[in-house]
């Protein structure tokens, strides 16, 4: 979710502000990716929305990794990852929020 109250998903893959989203892969692991080079001042929210599940082994439930790439104040790029379990299936689940000043 942006600033702007636009989500960038699967369905609508250009927001008003440039963003733009990767191909939604159905079938295993993707990756996914949300893309925007020039962020806007504001909130955003990375989201799931978990559809089911892919059963890899019998015990482990399932994670996303979250992998963020932002400038920071002296213009040096930071990485940041994130690992994250899954809720249940058909969740909206908050996996991160970013605030750009």
């Amino acid at each position: 979710m942006e600033p702007t109250n636009e989500e960038c998903y699967y369905a609508h893959k250009d927001t008003e502000i440039g963003a733009c989203f990767s191909k939604d892969f159905t079938q295993g692991y993707g990756p996914e990716q949300y893309l925007l080079r020039n962020a806007i001042k504001g909130k955003y929210q990375i989201k799931t929305n978990y559809f089911g599940e892919t059963k890899l082994t019998e015990t482990d439930p399932d994670t996303v990794l979250v992998e963020i790439y932002m400038k920071d104040k002296t213009g040096k790029i930071v990485r940041k990852l994130q690992t994250i379990q899954l809720g249940k299936v058909k969740e909206h689940q908050n996996l991160a929020e970013i605030t750009i000043d």
